[in-house]
């Protein structure tokens, strides 16, 4: 026993010691002679050329029966299908659930980040005879105002501009307009010929900041996210599929696809306009 121990810890320089061999006679164009170490290895560890054979076989690991593969297999894929409990990965699946659940239009409302808010300046484009320039109140966290651009001096007047609450569309891709940049719309309603424009209004008691949604329990018991929305993507379209199913009823109230736009106060109201588009 001590002698083999002995041989196993000198196989990696007898190894190293046969290669060099093998390179300095291959260098002069000699056939390759029969290692010297070949019997003092064969010493060191006989009976293991069969597992290292088999090693190679089977990567170490004995084979299972195929019964046994089978049912080992049916556990890993029933194991795979159960959601991760906790984690961000749980999160994502419950956001991914809840996301599937919805329909294609109500998942377009979802994303869009629709705000109760109050305009608290307002002054005319110095460049422009149609556009306003509004600093907005959304509720934001420390005070931040939005600076909005709307094409509205012909058809509203700085003291209706003041007058009340209103809906801003508020996760729109910025742009600028006449230089300025805009982070956002003052939704309005507005009849078919764009002659008549009137502010949306939501009811008084509604708060400032507060996230518009629709009447029914469409989004589940909790709701829309009252968090702010991510920006959206203008090359994915979800802005115009909104906007061209918003409109009011006949009774001026606005719609979303046919469902009431609402605050927790209640709806949301055009002074005047009735069957009549808002963007």
């Amino acid at each position: 026993m001590a002698q083999r121990r002995i041989l196993e810890a000198a196989r990696p320089v007898m190894t190293e010691l046969d290669r060099l061999i093998l390179q300095m006679e291959t260098t002069l164009g000699k056939p390759h002679s029969v290692s010297p170490f070949t019997p003092l290895l064969a010493q060191a560890a006989p009976a293991q050329a069969a597992p290292a054979e088999e090693s190679k076989k089977g990567k170490g690991k004995a084979a299972k029966p195929e019964g046994e593969q089978k049912k080992a297999k049916k556990g890993k894929d029933a194991g795979a299908a159960q959601p991760k409990k906790g984690g961000k990965g749980g999160a994502a699946a419950a956001a991914t659930d809840s996301s599937a659940s919805l329909t294609e239009d109500l998942d377009t409302f979802s994303k869009c980040d629709i705000r109760v808010g109050r305009i608290v300046e307002c002054a005319p484009h110095p460049e422009s005879e149609k556009l306003y320039i509004e600093k907005i109140d959304l509720g934001e966290p420390e005070g931040k105002l939005r600076t909005i651009v709307s094409g509205l001096q012909p058809f509203v007047t700085l003291e209706e501009m003041l007058a009340d609450k209103i809906m801003v569309f508020a996760n729109m891709k910025p742009k600028k307009l006449a230089g300025i940049m805009s982070e956002g719309m003052v939704l309005c309603a507005s009849n078919e010929e764009h002659t008549a424009v009137e502010l949306m209004r939501p009811h008084a008691d509604s708060v400032i900041g507060e996230r518009v949604t629709l009447e029914g329990d469409f989004f589940g018991a909790d709701g829309l996210a009252q968090e702010a929305q991510p920006i959206l993507n203008p090359k994915r379209k979800v802005e115009p599929k909104l906007l061209e199913k918003l409109t009011t009823d006949k009774d001026r109230q606005g719609l979303f696809d046919g469902k009431k736009l609402v605050t927790k106060a209640g709806p949301i109201l055009s002074k005047s306009l009735a069957e009549a588009r808002i963007s």
